[in-house]
């Protein structure tokens, strides 16, 4: 049978992995195997008020399960996660300076086929995104201007105002945050094809990711010409679960790419 297949969240903390009981390695099945549980990576953050800062977890384990696969079959790999994303974005502006600030955070998941041996594989179709966010914030503004920052010029002789003019220096700049949360559940079917008799490993990895950016950009004269501002983002996973069931394709059916 022949097949195709289409190659189809600043500090960065420290990554662990554990596996609660319900996650832990059974004996191998020749039909189907699953696994469930609370997923114990540690998620990534980054944070910046000048500059961009980008950094990713690297691919971690997160489940192993074992399967025993009687005869040439193919494998289906169900993989469902509960995704986190945290994005920030502060920007702060006057006299009409440019205040930008970009938060992204992802979560990038892949299934390997026997990892750590010599028959080492990727499962198609690779790398796939659960979840990722873009969030991003652009102001200009003319800022806070006080009673104080106004100046004003008196005749002398008459007492009448002659002029009112803006010290710059006194005006304060305004400020616009951004915060979003989201949790949600994901679900993507992986197809490992052909895999030969006896017992597999099956591993799903994780990739946790974020990049951060702030800049501004004053007004030509701009006396002070830098203003608070920040982005910050955080990815994270929660739950997962995996189904691996044993299958064999119809003769002549192609898994074709698109």
């Amino acid at each position: 049978m022949k097949k195709y297949f289409a190659s189809a969240l600043i500090t960065v903390f420290a990554l662990g992995f554990s596996c609660s009981n319900a996650i832990a390695q059974s004996l191998p099945s020749s039909k189907a195997v699953a696994a469930a549980g609370q997923m114990q990576v540690v998620p990534v953050s980054g944070d910046t008020d000048n500059g961009d800062t980008k950094a990713d977890s690297g691919w971690q384990d997160i489940m192993t399960k074992t399967i025993k696969v009687s005869m040439n079959k193919d494998l289906f790999v169900d993989v469902s996660l509960e995704t986190g994303l945290i994005t920030n974005t502060l920007v702060a502006s006057k006299l009409l300076g440019k205040s930008t600030s970009i938060a992204t955070a992802g979560i990038d998941v892949q299934v390997v086929l026997n990892k750590g041996t010599p028959k080492e594989k990727i499962v198609a179709p690779g790398a796939v995104t659960f979840d990722r966010r873009k969030q991003s914030l652009i102001a200009q503004f003319g800022g806070y201007i006080a009673p104080e920052c106004l100046v004003v010029t008196i005749d002398p002789v008459t007492g009448a105002v002659t002029g009112v003019t803006i010290d710059e220096t006194c005006v304060q700049p305004e400020k616009l945050e951004l915060l979003l949360d989201t949790m949600a559940a994901h679900s993507f079917n992986f197809i490992a094809a052909d895999v030969p008799t006896g017992t597999h490993k099956i591993t799903v990895q994780a990739k946790l990711s974020y990049d951060v950016y702030h800049n501004y950009i004053p007004k030509p004269g701009d006396p002070v010409g830098y203003y608070t501002g920040k982005a910050a983002a955080t990815a994270l996973l929660r739950l997962g679960s995996m189904t691996i069931e044993s299958v064999r394709m119809i003769m002549g059916t192609d898994i074709v790419e698109f």
